[in-house]
């Protein structure tokens, strides 16, 4: 589970649980704030189409919306400009509205992933910030609104030297990894349900290099599944599921860092530097070295 699916989670979790009106937005290339804005409103009325109070909602915005016929109806937002900037300058406030017209609904859920396209635009980040100062200051237990932005820390870090006040509007919780017994839970579940049976050799296995990260657990259980021929995961498969995982984790995770770090300009110089100093005394049975050299600083 990465941070799309635990997202995913609160969204259905507040929904089902507490009655709320979910709207999850895929932004990664949204790099301004009305657009932004346009894919919320957009994703909130296409999700509650079917509520009982989708025509009062609606009526709102039908002068701006255009239906889109495709193995349904999907509404599309087209608002002026001048709508979209004074729903931009109030933001809290239309978000209270909107909500008050939820008469079956007790709040709204909001998550915004990702926010790559975002984090290094101090106008979003001021925004956003305002935004949230306004929500706590003037609404604050009035209109149950909840805002989730989903990135890597990095990300977040960017937007603190944007504006070094920005972290302090978040709740900060750090999630431990689950525990052996709920590790071994995930792996007999979702291995019963494509009717495959697991030894309890090959349980303990994959709980223990599992380290109790939903990541690894989702990996080397692929991983597994995919070293397994017959309907029963034994300890050696669990073995190749762990090796399989260990190979695409790599690819996945570890690679991509390595090949920006080791390209960077301070590394190709570290690179060159031995190089130079390797082959200022070799006769040329070590001619390919050179070679070597040429093509870093070709690159």
């Amino acid at each position: 589970m990465g941070k799309s699916s635990l997202a995913s989670y609160f969204k259905d979790y507040t929904e089902k649980k507490l009655k709320y009106v979910g709207v999850h937005i895929y932004n990664d290339g949204v790099h301004d704030i009305e657009s932004l804005i346009r894919q919320i409103i957009e994703e909130l009325l296409n999700n509650i189409q079917k509520e009982s109070f989708f025509d009062h909602v609606f009526n709102a915005f039908k002068s701006h919306v255009e239906s889109v016929n495709l193995f349904g109806t999907s509404l599309k937002f087209k608002p002026s400009e001048n709508l979209l900037e004074h729903i931009k300058d109030n933001f809290a406030s239309f978000l209270v509205d909107l909500v008050s017209e939820f008469d079956n609904k007790n709040g709204l859920i909001i998550i915004i992933d990702d926010i790559n396209g975002l984090s290094d635009n101090v106008e979003f980040v001021n925004w956003y910030k305002s935004f949230a100062d306004t929500l706590f200051t003037n609404y604050r237990g009035k209109s149950p609104i909840a805002m989730i932005l989903a990135g890597y820390p990095e990300k977040l870090e960017l937007m603190h030297k944007n504006n070094p006040s920005f972290t302090r509007i978040f709740s900060h919780i750090n999630l431990k990894g689950l525990n052996n017994e709920e590790i071994t839970d995930f792996f007999n579940k979702s291995f019963d349900k494509i009717d495959m049976n697991i030894t309890k050799e090959a349980i303990d296995i994959l709980v223990k290099y599992s380290s109790g990260l939903p990541n690894m657990m989702q990996e080397i259980g692929n991983g597994t599944f995919y070293m397994t021929n017959t309907n029963l995961v034994t300890y050696e498969d669990a073995i190749g599921g762990i090796l399989y995982a260990g190979d695409e984790i790599s690819k996945k995770y570890l690679q991509p860092l390595l090949d920006s770090s080791i390209r960077s300009p301070e590394y190709l110089g570290i690179f060159e530097k031995i190089s130079n100093d390797a082959l200022s005394n070799l006769d040329e049975d070590y001619y390919f070295r050179k070679e070597y050299l040429l093509y870093l600083q070709s690159c």
